[in-house]
């Protein structure tokens, strides 16, 4: 839809409850109908059912809305690839701890890793998809290997790991940049083993509850991508709301303290911001032509000489979620934004949705 008849769209959003209003944080408020003028025209052209975000800065909420086909500021749903910020912050709090090191090679956690290309994978490489891991299905096209056909359904507890072996690496470890489902999983396996309880259970007791996320929880078999119970839901499948998102976020900015309770030292979260790729590999998942990535410890950085899709602060942290839902973490303006702009079609991919919606965002900012 045009500019022009984004104008004259009536946009009508449920309000939820906020702390301030966006002039005390130094918001432009005209810019929040912009936003859902936004979203509505989404609506209107049939991209997306619904639309939701919850906005902060200096540690206020200062907008938090819906909009659309059951619009709710208050819906718990499933934040898909969000999760593996929490699961970053999980791996960086047993490094803190003295448990493991991020240069560690992963076969000194999993067995399954000591055999040849393998046993030099590292932890940070899992964190930074450039283990050379199987590529999450999808990426790579015809060259994809569906490594969860080979887990015998039958013992999944005990073959889903020789299967990722099985499928091979795509490349070696640090040659390239690809987006890997896999690595996130071992790196939950390595958290069970390093913590001596399942990860879920120690990102919900060391991060979750601490941020006042009592309710967020891990999904079922219903999932948009159901992994079974045997494996670690540390790459996607966080059940949580906006505002349970900002809290996250809020504690990453205030160097890992929620409300005066401390969460993780800042020390080891300055690692999130470090990037540390720097550009030097490439990208070329669903069909990009060989993209310079800018990647924390397990966390995106966004750089404007690397993407021009979204106009937002320089080295603001990021992460989409399928469906699409982006949480984005800009310490500069000291502003946390999370947003769900739910396609109509999951298997399509519009940027106005995601990266468009960032940008309306972010034009607020004063």
């Amino acid at each position: 839809m045009i500019w022009k008849d984004k104008l004259n769209l009536q946009a009508a959003p449920i309000q939820g409850a906020c702390d301030c209003s966006p002039e005390k944080v130094q918001y432009n408020g005209e810019r929040l109908q912009v936003l859902n003028q936004h979203i509505q025209s989404m609506i209107e052209e049939n991209k997306v059912s619904s639309g939701a975000y919850c906005l902060s800065r200096y540690g206020k909420v200062f907008a938090h809305a819906a909009l659309g086909d059951k619009a709710s500021t208050e819906e718990r749903f499933d934040c898909q690839s969000i999760t593996k910020m929490m699961t970053a912050v999980a791996v960086l709090k047993l490094a803190e701890d003295g448990v493991l090191h991020l240069e560690q090679p992963v076969c000194q956690w999993i067995p399954e890793f000591a055999v040849e290309e393998f046993e030099a994978i590292t932890i940070l490489q899992c964190l930074t998809h450039t283990s050379g891991l199987v590529g999450f299905t999808g990426t790579h096209g015809e060259e994809d290997v569906d490594w969860f056909s080979m887990v015998d359904e039958t013992n999944v507890a005990g073959t889903w790991i020789p299967a990722i072996v099985k499928a091979g690496l795509r490349r070696k470890p640090g040659e390239e940049w690809s987006y890997s489902m896999a690595g996130f999983l071992i790196l939950g396996e390595i958290i069970a083993h390093a913590s001596g309880m399942p990860a879920e259970d120690f990102i919900r007791e060391t991060i979750l509850i601490p941020c006042d996320m009592q309710e967020a929880r891990w999904t079922d078999d219903t999932a948009m991508i159901p992994w079974p119970k045997e494996v670690p839901g540390t790459a996607c499948g966080l059940i949580c709301t906006l505002r349970e998102l900002v809290q996250f976020g809020e504690m990453i900015l205030n160097g890992g303290t929620y409300n005066g309770k401390r969460v993780i030292g800042k020390t080891a979260l300055e690692y999130v911001w470090t990037d540390m790729i720097q550009g030097k590999l490439l990208d070329y998942c669903w069909d990009h032509p060989g993209n310079p990535v800018s990647y924390g410890a397990g966390v995106p950085m966004f750089k404007r000489s690397m993407d021009q899709q979204q106009l937002v602060t320089e080295g603001t942290l990021y992460h989409e979620g399928h469906g699409a839902c982006m949480l984005l973490i800009d310490r500069e303006e000291q502003m946390v934004a999370a947003y769900r702009t739910k396609f109509v079609h999951e298997e399509e991919w519009f940027w106005e949705a995601v990266k468009g919606t960032t940008s309306v965002i972010w034009s607020g900012v004063e």
